[in-house]
């Protein structure tokens, strides 16, 4: 535990504890039967400050998280939930995992090596978002019981994997598609 404490400051180790109290009081309050749930975002909450001090630590415990989401999305039949976590969060997660370390800064394998994107992978990056949003709002999902136009989440999806300063236009199309709309905001929520 002194290890854990030394690695994370202050501040991070009390973000941390904050939200870990908070998933808990809130299980308490308003849950108390559904332990995987709980486990899934103590899990998550756990990955998020591992991930963003650079440590593989964090995307394995995403990959366990998005495991668990994965089940917990099919129990409740919110099947988008289940393949988005499954199918995209969890292979991201594992092959960032193995790029970590196989990256590390300085030969400390507690922290990766940060990269720069070069210009064709910039390209290709931006090539595969437009196939992975396609690939969502395909005719496939149309006839589906949880059919994404419906779902907000997944409607801000696509906004954010188009980042809004560099697709703008694209988001105001979906907003003024889907809530008939032309304002967006922030990290491309529409109004």
């Amino acid at each position: 535990m002194k290890t854990i404490r030394n690695y994370f400051s202050k501040t991070e180790f009390i973000l941390w504890s904050v939200s870990v109290l908070f998933i808990t009081i809130s299980f308490c309050i308003f849950d108390r039967e559904s332990y995987l749930t709980l486990a899934a975002s103590l899990i998550g909450v756990t990955s998020l400050i591992f991930n963003a001090k650079g440590n593989p630590v964090g995307q394995a415990l995403m990959i366990v998280f998005s495991m668990l989401y994965g089940i917990i999305s099919f129990t409740f039949a919110y099947y988008g939930e289940m393949i988005t976590y499954l199918g995209m969060t969890m292979p991201m997660a594992l092959f960032a995992l193995i790029s970590w370390l196989k990256n590390p800064y300085k030969g400390n394998k507690a922290e990766v090596k940060v990269n720069s994107i070069s210009k064709m992978e910039h390209l290709l990056m931006w090539m595969l978002t437009f196939i992975v949003t396609i690939a969502f709002y395909s005719k496939v999902f149309q006839h589906s019981k949880h059919n994404p136009k419906h779902n907000i989440r997944n409607n801000k999806f696509s906004c954010r994997l188009f980042n809004i300063s560099q697709m703008s236009n694209l988001c105001i199309g979906i907003c003024r598609q889907r809530y008939n709309s032309n304002r967006v905001v922030g990290n491309g929520k529409c109004l």
